[in-house]
């Protein structure tokens, strides 16, 4: 991640269930999940399409400060279940269609970056192993 990693342990994105998203970075690319996890946004292709799951690593306390995290935004964007897929909208408009999640029951909130070209999706998933619904987070990247 731009050569801020000084010592990062790559996690599986299942992971993350049940952090709370606590920053943008000020250049709009990655997000943070609690204290210490940072994610990289999946890319949105032609038509809205995103697929995969996001990176994410643990970054030390030193890497975030030069990342500059702030509070993420509300308002720009609204998150939404469309066909069994989490949906991004802008205005009423489709932006990003992701189906990453085969067992996501509903879209909590959406949030965006300073700059608008990240956005962050906040959603629940009914989890087999645990037997439970837990929460989670995807971003993208749209510009």
């Amino acid at each position: 991640m731009k050569g801020i990693l000084l010592a990062a342990l790559l996690l599986p994105a299942g992971a993350f269930a049940d952090e709370k998203l606590t920053g943008i970075a000020a250049d709009g690319i990655y997000y943070r999940l609690d204290a210490d996890t940072v994610c990289m946004p999946l890319k949105v292709g032609a038509g809205g399409a995103v697929t995969g799951w996001p990176e994410c690593q643990i970054i030390s306390k030193k890497g975030q400060k030069k990342m500059a995290f702030q509070p993420p935004k509300k308002g720009k964007f609204e998150a939404k279940i469309v066909k069994d897929k989490l949906t991004l909208l802008a205005g009423g408009k489709v932006v990003a269609v992701w189906n990453g999640h085969p067992e996501v029951i509903a879209a909590e909130d959406a949030y965006a970056s300073a700059d608008g070209k990240t956005a962050v999706i906040v959603y629940d998933y009914h989890s087999k192993e645990r037997a439970t619904v837990v929460m989670a987070h995807v971003g993208f990247r749209l510009k």
